[in-house]
């Protein structure tokens, strides 16, 4: 056993869509989804859920699942990641080496890539320190770019002969050593390891534009997922 927890950050609240973790995406709260895809994980031991909301942490009836009330002060939408992590674990009665920060913004994350993920870092513990889930768009390279000005200028290009592939953060997982984490209060740093998804989808729900389609994804099976 190798002492991976696995966090869940459930604030209540949210402006670009009301309610959104408790709002029902395929007939399940989307708060259950980074819980429902921990549970799937080999490789993760115990599974915290951190929330400003009782109603919020009630959702969750497996007992033993760790439930983590945080204060107001850093369960606002500029608080910092990093500081919920730091309050959920110091709430925490054992000690573990590595944190898996699973968001319900991102419902369409194969669990099988997390252990992917997890094994890594583990086997390259001398040489990666965190991994961060990428993934990369072909059609939207910066070649393709405009300057948003009075002149607005758009630098245009051949994209099949453009063939190097840019990458962003996808958001599906961020997972670090806990003492790394705590030096740099980060996760993205000079050893982190950026890991590609094949299996898991970019969703980043933030507007229900974004919620519809992973809905969509969902309810069309083009995502192999299973409550």
């Amino acid at each position: 056993m190798h002492d991976v927890l696995c966090l869940i950050p459930a604030r209540s609240g949210s402006k670009g869509l009301k309610n959104k973790n408790i709002k029902l995406l395929n007939k399940q709260p989307l708060l259950l989804y980074p819980y429902k895809i921990a549970n799937k994980c080999k490789l993760i031991n115990d599974i915290a859920i951190t929330s400003d909301s009782k109603k919020y942490l009630n959702f969750f009836k497996n007992k033993n699942v760790i439930k983590i009330l945080r204060p107001k002060k850093i369960s606002q939408s500029k608080s910092k990641i990093y500081d919920v992590i730091i309050h959920a674990l110091s709430n925490l009665k054992k000690n573990y080496k590595y944190i898996v920060l699973l968001e319900p913004t991102s419902p369409l994350t194969s669990s099988k890539e997390i252990d992917k993920a997890i094994k890594l870092i583990i086997s390259k513990k001398n040489i990666i320190d965190s991994v961060v889930s990428v993934t990369s768009n072909h059609k939207f390279l910066s070649v393709f770019r405009a300057s948003l000005n009075k002149k607005s200028k758009f630098k245009d290009s051949n994209r099949q002969n453009f063939t190097q592939k840019e990458f962003y953060f996808s958001g599906n997982f961020y997972i670090a050593k806990i003492d790394y984490l705590k030096k740099i209060k980060t996760f993205v740093g000079k050893n982190t390891y950026y890991f590609p998804i094949k299996d898991s989808l970019h969703t980043d729900i933030d507007d229900i534009k974004d919620f519809m389609i992973a809905e969509m994804f969902l309810k069309k099976k083009l995502f192999k997922f299973t409550l």
